[in-house]
């Protein structure tokens, strides 16, 4: 019997580069993986013109393009970007995929919705103000921003020229802080594994601000 399209698709959906990496390298983080994308499902939901900024996998996003209008992606790698093309969507509107650099300017287009999850952290802080300013500045005026990042010593940063490995995470409270430096209203939540809190947890793993 000759398989739908649908059925084929199916077959062929595999992991996203990153979610693959966290399958082969510890499968357990995976579910608290796509927590973090369901919780910005629900947080942007119903956003017209929304973006990923950095970090993202195609196979994630899934959880948030079926519920905006439209979703884009901007990673800053060639390598990702060719990767992120090559993934099979289901139904709905599958995400653009667009190469840019947030730290080089803001991004070609304003949208009404923005996140931004695992980035900063791998920022080097004399970048956070253009990383920063570069994302609030591609909002509409209305824009809601949403910004994740790992809780210090859960992440073990990148590998420099020099060696040396360095992280630029925050607790939940700095987080916070440093975004009511670029907007009126600062929102925090915490994540331990897929439980999400209200403000700061001692336990978390993970912190999310929402900002407009």
């Amino acid at each position: 019997m000759r398989k739908t399209e649908a059925e084929a698709l199916k077959e062929r959906t595999t992991l996203g580069l990153i979610s693959n990496q966290i399958w082969y390298d510890d499968p357990g983080r995976l579910s608290a993986f796509l927590a973090r994308y369901n919780f910005i499902a629900e947080t942007v939901s119903g956003g017209q013109n929304v973006a990923e900024v950095g970090g993202g996998d195609a196979f994630a996003a899934r959880i948030v393009s079926l519920c905006v209008e439209q979703l884009t992606i901007y990673h800053n790698e060639p390598e990702f970007i060719r990767a992120l093309r090559s993934q099979h969507h289901g139904e709905g509107t599958p995400p653009q995929v667009r190469l840019h650099d947030i730290l080089s300017d803001v991004l070609p287009e304003r949208h009404d919705r923005i996140f931004s999850l695992d980035v900063l952290e791998n920022v080097l802080r004399f970048d956070e103000d253009v990383y920063l300013t570069n994302l609030r500045n591609s909002l509409t005026d209305n824009g809601v921003l949403v910004i994740g990042i790992s809780s210090p010593g859960v992440h073990h940063g990148q590998l420099h020229d020099n060696g040396e490995r360095e992280s630029n995470c925050k607790t939940g409270p700095e987080l916070q802080n440093l975004l009511r430096r670029y907007f009126g209203n600062v929102v925090l939540a915490s994540m331990d594994g897929e439980t999400v809190y209200h403000g700061a947890h001692s336990g978390a793993e993970y912190s999310f601000v929402i900002c407009s």
